[in-house]
């Protein structure tokens, strides 16, 4: 493939997953599962190291906004385990490991996670705490997903503790979006106690 098909195949494909998280996000589920899936036809088997994993983390996201919890995970953990095998350590190509993470929560954030290995939890909020020094974009979301899976593994202070500080990052970085977010998280556990 010339360097110019090349180019306008990567635009088409990115423009594809980039249009579903964005559907997503404002709540056409419908419309965002669509174009995900013209994603996956354009991407037709082929494993880009870069693109992939921000592609499974994008899939994951339209089903974590459908509350398809057990399909987010998978496809969240396969982008965080991809982006760390190809060593794709940019903030876009992490973002399955916040989404893995409140995956973990499942309905309301206060469930226990049952038959979820623990260890492979406390080991991927570890990894979210070593990437929030790193990926000042990312830390309020990765923060409040550690809060969401230690609050769903019975830790609730380790919880509070980083739903707070994920309200003062994004506070900081004028991220009103995760600052919301984060503010109605640390209610729901507070008022829960």
């Amino acid at each position: 493939m010339n360097s110019r098909r090349c180019q306008e195949w990567v635009a088409k494909f990115c423009h594809s997953y980039d249009l579903a998280c964005g559907l997503a996000r404002r709540g056409d589920l419908f419309h965002s599962i669509t174009a995900i899936e013209q994603a996956r036809k354009i991407l037709d088997g082929k494993m880009l190291n870069l693109t992939t994993p921000i592609f499974l983390a994008s899939h994951s996201f339209a089903f974590l906004q459908l509350s398809a919890y057990s399909t987010a995970q998978n496809l969240s953990g396969l982008s965080w385990l991809t982006a760390i095998k190809h060593l794709r350590v940019m903030d876009v190509c992490l973002r399955g490991l916040a989404w893995h993470l409140e995956c973990v929560a499942g309905t309301n954030g206060l469930s226990s996670p049952g038959t979820l290995d623990r260890r492979l939890i406390r080991r991927r909020c570890r990894w979210a705490q070593f990437l929030t020094w790193f990926h000042i974009k990312l830390r309020p979301h990765l923060l409040r997903s550690r809060g969401r899976a230690f609050t769903a593994l019975g830790k609730t202070h380790k919880g509070i503790h980083n739903f707070e500080l994920a309200v003062k990052s994004a506070r900081q970085l004028e991220m009103q979006y995760d600052l919301r977010k984060s503010r109605l998280d640390l209610a729901a556990v507070k008022e829960e106690r």
